[in-house]
């Protein structure tokens, strides 16, 4: 089984999410990109759910401001962050395996140009 990082620390800035990572990386995530990369069922997950898709099988996300920030943060287990957002939304789990993922520092953003099997 492979080491996942877990965040030793967590601030909320004006318009992004920071997280400080037990393996020393300090991971950036803007409000806007971290609540549009919620992966609940609402949001995502299961876009076969018919009241959430449109007649041409398109999935419908509900709008994002582009002033929504978290306005509370829970640890789930020892694998998680939950994020009730401005907007109300508060149903997704984001793991710190899929954080990690999507980091959108510059360094993980660099990394992600130069691989695009990275890329989400």
């Amino acid at each position: 089984m492979s080491h996942i990082a877990m965040p030793s620390a967590i601030s909320v800035h004006d318009r992004v999410l920071e997280i400080d990572w037990s393996d020393g990386h300090h991971g950036s995530y803007p409000h806007r990109f971290l609540r549009a990369k919620c992966l609940c069922a609402v949001c995502g997950s299961e876009p076969d759910l018919s009241s959430l898709v449109s007649p041409e099988g398109k999935h419908k996300a509900p709008p994002i401001s582009d002033d929504i920030k978290p306005v509370r943060l829970g640890k789930v287990g020892n694998y998680g962050l939950s994020v009730q957002w401005s907007d109300g939304h508060s149903t997704g789990v984001y793991t710190y395996e899929y954080l990690k993922k999507i980091c959108q520092c510059s360094s993980c953003l660099k990394k992600k140009d130069n691989d695009p099997t990275l890329s989400m």
